[in-house]
């Protein structure tokens, strides 16, 4: 599920039309048209758009897309593109496929907010709905090629894990400076989001989570990395060859231990599978052969796994406690809805955290389609 975007097509074309002549030694700018999806997630707004220009002295074309930062209610407290569009740039040379930014605009007359505009990359995406382990065309390969799609992603989360932050010039991705070390300072900020984004003073589960979190951290050091921040298949592109061409949505980036991207991909699928009752397909590694996979390409032995998984299961619910109340003010869902206290999410890590499970009916709000 997904809100709707705000801008319509021509809207979107007529303002970006102007907006790019407007930018040094562009000239003669066409924009046949503008995609527009009739559904977004829940985070920034985004055009795709085939653009050809005058630079230069010569002709050039490419097919860029703009995301736009929300003008009115949120997923996160904060969303900067000119944060990601710096994150960006840093990746650039990493040897990972993340889009090239083109341009940042902080005047927000142009599209009722900043935007960045970036290269779209080539590839196709792997929809959640239906999740690729029932439908899709994922689930349509052989069991060999399920196989490649599999370690190809989570041989790029692990390249992430290999990032030296300072050899970067990453320090501005950091939560700030509360808390002792890294993983104090994500605690600290996704307690501030879900305090920002409740509707209500309790949920069981997810204030079970946040003390349980807190018990159960680890005391030895952790090396501090980069974060993807959302390792989901759903934001790796693949291109025909099965390789990954791409990896997207890195607006909950962050630093801290290497094993937080890898705890995120592994309660993602437990999401997607476990409340269902759905099995992993033929030929898809389990979660120790994922492990596995993992760590002979981040180069080190997993730690504190478990513990992860549980970690990237609050983060995931925090943010769930917010989309909810969103699709509700966007009336997507009814007013007493208990979909923030009840989704697949608080199911898998009710169970994780040994705690009572809610129960009724589960519903989610999770979409890259």
């Amino acid at each position: 599920m997904a809100l709707a975007n705000k801008i319509t097509a021509a809207v979107a074309r007529e303002r970006l039309t102007a907006w790019l002549e407007t930018q040094d030694g562009i000239s003669d700018v066409e924009i046949p048209e503008v995609l527009v999806p009739s559904a977004n997630g829940l985070s920034n707004e985004t055009l795709i758009f085939d653009a050809s220009w005058t630079e230069a002295g010569a002709r050039c074309e490419q097919r860029l897309v703009a995301r736009v930062e929300p003008s009115g209610e949120s997923l996160a407290p904060v969303h900067d593109v000119e944060w990601e569009a710096r994150l960006l740039r840093a990746l650039a040379g990493t040897g990972l496929p993340v889009p090239a930014i083109r341009f940042f605009e902080a005047d927000a007359s142009w599209l009722d907010a900043p935007f960045v505009v970036m290269d779209c990359l080539p590839g196709k995406p792997v929809p959640d709905s239906p999740p690729y382990f029932i439908g899709g065309w994922v689930f349509d390969l052989s069991p060999e090629d399920r196989a490649t799609v599999a370690e190809n992603a989570i041989v790029a989360v692990a390249q992430v894990s290999t990032l030296d932050p300072d050899d970067l010039g990453l320090e501005f991705v950091d939560r700030g400076k509360q808390g002792a070390d890294a993983l104090d300072r994500e605690l600290a900020y996704f307690e501030r989001w879900l305090a920002w984004g409740r509707e209500d003073d309790h949920n069981p589960v997810v204030d079970a989570a946040v003390a349980w979190v807190k018990a159960n951290r680890p005391t030895e050091p952790e090396e501090v990395v980069l974060s993807w921040g959302d390792s989901r298949i759903g934001n790796v592109l693949f291109a025909e060859d099965l390789s990954v061409s791409g990896l997207v949505d890195w607006e909950f980036a962050s630093l801290g231990s290497p094993e937080l991207d890898l705890g995120w991909w592994l309660f993602i699928e437990r999401h997607f599978t476990e409340p269902h009752g759905i099995q992993i397909p033929e030929g898809w590694p389990n979660r120790e052969q994922t492990i596995a996979i993992w760590e002979r390409h981040a180069g080190r032995k997993a730690r504190n796994v478990a513990f992860h998984e549980v970690f990237a299961g609050l983060r995931f619910t925090v943010m769930m406690v917010r989309a909810v109340a969103l699709v509700k003010a966007a009336g997507a869902v009814p007013p007493d809805s208990s979909m923030a206290h009840n989704n697949p999410g608080t199911q898998v890590l009710a169970r994780l955290i040994d705690v009572p499970a809610p129960t009724g009916a589960t519903s989610h709000v999770i979409s890259n389609d």
